[in-house]
C-alpha cells in the first residue's frame, strides 16, 4: 500500500559542490521506500526523481545517458550512471596515505576526529582495521600530554584509546568550560580578518597563544639568544629589539642576521609585529606569515628540507616570482600538499623558493582556507551581499527611467531638417552593425520607413574597444530646440560635498543618457540616419545639446537630501568619515537608484575605497591631489610645434592650476606666443618656460 506522497519529504535537487552523492542516493531511496515505492515498483519512481534533482544534475543525466533520454532507461540505470562520475572507483594506496597523514585540527574534537578518520578508513579496505584505528588516533590527536598518556597505557586498544580520549577532553571541558566553544588560533578564521585590530595576548614565554588556563610549557625555559631563564628566543625582547634596529651593513654580515631581518620592515619604535597562523602542512606544523601582497604561498629551501624527514617531490614549474623591487626569486619546483588552517582543509600547492627567508601564505591559500581580509576595502563576500540586496540594479540589461518620460521643444519658426547617411568606415561596419542591432534588441532604436527629421550617426570607439553611437546633432536638433538652462555643478561644488570623507565609492550609470525614455514626438525628432536605414531613437540621446541640462535635473533631484554624495552626469561619488557612515550611505544612494529603474556598470564601479578619482581628480581622507594619469600625461608631453598643440597643452596644463603656484608668471612667455600678431618661432625662452612648467608637475 503506498502512502500519500504529499506527507514524504524528498531530498530536493543535488548540489554536487555541497551534498555528496552516496548520503543523497540513500535519502533518495529512503524517502522513496517510505512512499511506498520498493524494490518491486522502484522505476516508477524516476519520474520523482527526474522532477525533484534539479536542473544541473538533470542536464548532466542527459549527457551521461546519450543517445537515450532519462525516461527510456530503467531507473537503476541512471543511478548506476550517477554513481560511476561521482563516486570513481578509489585508489586504496592514496586513501591510506590520506588516513595516515590525518590529524586532529585546531579547533576540532575527539568525535570529529575520530569520525573523519573512521571515514577515511572505510576506503582505505584496511584487513587490522582496529589497530589501524587506534594507532591513527594516538598519533592523530594534538595534546602532548593526552598523546603521552595514551602511549603510556599497556594493551592499548582501540576502544579503550577512544574512551581515554573523551575521559579527557571531558575532565578539560569541567576544568576550563571557556574553551568549550572554541580553542583560540592566531586569528578567528570564521570571521574576516581585520588588519590593524587583531589584539596581541601572546604568551610572554613563546610569543604564541594558548588556550584559557593552559600553562605555557616554556615558562621555565633558558633562551639560548639572552641565556636568561623564563622565555625562548622567539619571545625574546633583547633579540626583537635587536632585530628593528637599522645598520648599514654588507654582504657578508646580512648572513649573521636573524631570519626575520631578510624581510622589508618598518624599522622604528613603532614597528608592529608580523600577522602570523600556525598552519598544518601534510601532518607538520609550521608557523606562516600572512602575506596579502603575496600572490603565491611559499617557503625558503631550508624550511623545506627541515620541515619534512622525507619532504614531499618537487614538480617542475615555470612559475616567476620577483620581489618588490623587481629582484627575481628563484622557484625550486612545486609541492602540491595538504594545508589546514582553523577547521578548514584543502589540497594547495606551495613554491619552494631558493635560500633562506620567512614562510609566507600568500593570496592563492585564502579562498581554500578561508582566510578573509577586511579593512578599507570590502571583500568577495561583502560585493555579492551588495549585488544580492540590489539584484536589479546590477542586471546586465539596459535599464528604464521609471519616471515620466522626457520631452524636447522644437521652436515653432524651425522646419524639420533631413540628412542623408554618412558612409562607415569599412573595417568599422560589421561593428557599427551589431551594435545597431543591439540597441534595437535593447529597445533603444526602432527601425522606420519615413521620418520628416534625420540625423546622420557618429562613431565613438570606447576604451573597451566597444562602440558608441550617437547623432551628430549639432545641424538638425540642436539649433531647432530651445535650450534646457539647468546649471551643472562645478568640480568645487561636488569636491565641497566630498570634504571631511575617510571611505569612498564612485559609482558609474550603464549609458546613462540611455536610460531615459523620450515621448513619441521626441522620438521622431531624435531620428538616426543610418546605413541601415531610419531608426527612431526612443531614448534620450548623447549628443543631443540639452541632454546634460535634463540628466543633471533629474540626477540632482533625487539626491538633493544626501549628505556626503556628489553627482556630476551620470559620475556619482559617495564618501563617510568611517565604514559605517559610508555603507549606510551607499545603500540609501543604491537604493534611491534602484526605485529610479538605472543600471550600473559594475566593470567602472569602486567600492569602500581609501581614495577615488573622480572629475579627473584624485579624492582620499588627506584632500584633492592632481590624477596620476593625467600628471604623467603632462609629464610626457614633447615640446608644441605650432600654436594648436600649444594651446592644446595650456588648456591640459592649467586643468590643475589651483595646485600650480605662479603659474602666470612661468606661462607668459608661453601665452605672449598665442598672440595672433606674433609669428610662430620656438625659442630658447619658450624652451625653458615649458621645461619650467613640467617642474612644477614633476615635483605634485
Amino acid at each position: 500500500m503506498m502512502s500519500n506522497i504529499n506527507n514524504i519529504v524528498l531530498p530536493g535537487h543535488f548540489n554536487p559542490k555541497t551534498d555528496k552523492w552516496s548520503d543523497y542516493k540513500e535519502q533518495l531511496l529512503c524517502a522513496l521506500d517510505a512512499a511506498g515505492y520498493g524494490e518491486q515498483n522502484i522505476d516508477k519512481a524516476r519520474s520523482l526523481f527526474l522532477s525533484q534533482c534539479g536542473k544541473e544534475t538533470y542536464g548532466l543525466i542527459v549527457s551521461l545517458l546519450v543517445p537515450h533520454r532519462p525516461t527510456e532507461v530503467e531507473f537503476s540505470q541512471i543511478l548506476q550512471v550517477l554513481d560511476k562520475f561521482y563516486e570513481p572507483e578509489i585508489n586504496e594506496i592514496l586513501q591510506t596515505e590520506k588516513f595516515h597523514k590525518r590529524h586532529q585540527l585546531q579547533s576540532e574534537s575527539i568525535q570529529d576526529f575520530v569520525a573523519a578518520v573512521s571515514l577515511l578508513a572505510v576506503k582505505c579496505n584496511f584487513s587490522d582495521l582496529q589497530r589501524q584505528l587506534r594507532d591513527r588516533l594516538v598519533l592523530g590527536v594534538n595534546d602532548v600530554r593526552l598523546k603521552r598518556e595514551l602511549l603510556r597505557t599497556k594493551d592499548l586498544t582501540y576502544e579503550s584509546a577512544l574512551q581515554l580520549c573523551l575521559n579527557y577532553q571531558a575532565t578539560w571541558l569541567d576544568l576550563y568550560p571557556d574553551t568549550k566553544v572554541q580553542k583560540q588560533t592566531p586569528f578567528h578564521v570564521s570571521e574576516p580578518m581585520e588588519i590593524g585590530r587583531i589584539k596581541s595576548n601572546d604568551c610572554r614565554h613563546c610569543g604564541k597563544l594558548h588556550k584559557t588556563g593552559e600553562r605555557c610549557p616554556f615558562a621555565k625555559a633558558r633562551c639560548y639568544f639572552c641565556k636568561r631563564y623564563g622565555h625562548i628566543a622567539s619571545a625574546c625582547a633583547k633579540r626583537l629589539a635587536k632585530v628593528h634596529q637599522t645598520t648599514e651593513c654588507g654582504e657578508g654580515s646580512l648572513k649573521s642576521l636573524p631570519e626575520e631581518m631578510l624581510g622589508v620592515y618598518n624599522c622604528g619604535e613603532n614597528n608592529l609585529p608580523v600577522i602570523k597562523a600556525e598552519v598544518r602542512i601534510d601532518g607538520v606544523n609550521l608557523s606562516m606569515e600572512i602575506d596579502s601582497g603575496a600572490s603565491r604561498t611559499i617557503i625558503s629551501e631550508e624550511t623545506y628540507h627541515k620541515l619534512w624527514v622525507t619532504p614531499p617531490p618537487l614538480i617542475p614549474t615555470n612559475i616567476k616570482l620577483v620581489t618588490w623591487t623587481r629582484e627575481p626569486l628563484k622557484v625550486l619546483g612545486l609541492a602540491n600538499v595538504r594545508a589546514s588552517l582553523g577547521g578548514k582543509e584543502a589540497q594547495c600547492e606551495l613554491l619552494v623558493i631558493t635560500g633562506k627567508g620567512p614562510s609566507l601564505l600568500g593570496r592563492n591559500w585564502f579562498k581554500p582556507l578561508a582566510i578573509h581580509i577586511s579593512g578599507l576595502c570590502w571583500t568577495y563576500d561583502e560585493l555579492t551581499s551588495l549585488t544580492n540586496k540590489f539584484p536589479n540594479l546590477f542586471k546586465n540589461d539596459l535599464g528604464e527611467y521609471t519616471g515620466p518620460e522626457v520631452s524636447l521643444h522644437v521652436r515653432p519658426e524651425m522646419p524639420p531638417k533631413y540628412f542623408k547617411a554618412r558612409p562607415v568606415p569599412f573595417p568599422l561596419k560589421q561593428q557599427v552593425e551589431t551594435t545597431l542591432i543591439q540597441m534595437i534588441d535593447d529597445g533603444v532604436l526602432t527601425p522606420v520607413k519615413y521620418s520628416k527629421w534625420a540625423t546622420p550617426i557618429r562613431v565613438v570607439k570606447k576604451e573597451d574597444g566597444s562602440l558608441r553611437i550617437c547623432g551628430d546633432y549639432r545641424a538638425t536638433v540642436n539649433v531647432s530646440i530651445n535650450t534646457d538652462t539647468y546649471p551643472l555643478p562645478t568640480s568645487a561644488e561636488a569636491f565641497a560635498k566630498l570634504s571631511g570623507g575617510r571611505v569612498f565609492s564612485k559609482l558609474d550609470l550603464k549609458q546613462a543618457y540611455t536610460q531615459v525614455k523620450v515621448d513619441k514626438e521626441t522620438a521622431n525628432l531624435l531620428t538616426l540616419n543610418t546605413h541601415m536605414g531610419l531608426m527612431r531613437m526612443n531614448r534620450l540621446a548623447f549628443g543631443v545639446s540639452a541632454a546634460p541640462a535634463i540628466f543633471q535635473r533629474l540626477m540632482s533631484t533625487a539626491f538633493a537630501n544626501m549628505e556626503g554624495v556628489a553627482c556630476l552626469l551620470d559620475d556619482i561619488a559617495v564618501c563617510g568619515k568611517n565604514m559605517e557612515e559610508h555603507n549606510g550611505r551607499l545603500c540609501m544612494v543604491l537604493g534611491k537608484l534602484d526605485s529610479m529603474g538605472f543600471r550600473l556598470n559594475f566593470k567602472k564601479c569602486v567600492f569602500a575605497s581609501d581614495s577615488i578619482t573622480f572629475l579627473g581628480h584624485m579624492i582620499d581622507g588627506e584632500g584633492l591631489h592632481p590624477s596620476p594619469l593625467k600628471v604623467k600625461e603632462i609629464k610626457e608631453k614633447p615640446a608644441p610645434q605650432n600654436k594648436v598643440s600649444l594651446r592644446a597643452f595650456l588648456g591640459l596644463y592649467n586643468f590643475y592650476e589651483k595646485f600650480l603656484p605662479d603659474k602666470a608668471t612661468i606661462l607668459e612667455p608661453l601665452y605672449r606666443l598665442l598672440d595672433s600678431k606674433q609669428p610662430w618661432m620656438w625659442s630658447v625662452v619658450e624652451q625653458v618656460a615649458f621645461d619650467k612648467a613640467k617642474v612644477f608637475y614633476h615635483r605634485i
